[in-house]
């Protein structure tokens, strides 16, 4: 459980203020909205080891396969 706390922190900093559903799952996968920008390299690396990778299929956000069972 911290660990996911601590990725969503780390994502948390790339979500516009106005954004109503920053998150969602379906299919077991987690997917949570971040402007990829946003982010240093190591905390990429760092979501990573967290357990969430970019989504390269919409180019943007996150997905998580370890916390994404529904």
């Amino acid at each position: 459980m911290d660990d996911l706390i601590k990725a969503l922190q780390i994502i948390s900093k790339g979500i516009p203020k106005d954004e109503g559903w920053p998150t969602n799952c379906s299919h077991d996968m987690l997917w949570v909205k971040g402007d990829w920008s946003k982010y240093t390299d190591e905390e990429i690396q760092e979501l990573d080891d967290l357990g969430f990778i970019k989504d390269e299929e919409s180019e943007s956000g996150f997905i998580s396969f370890k916390y994404g069972s529904c």
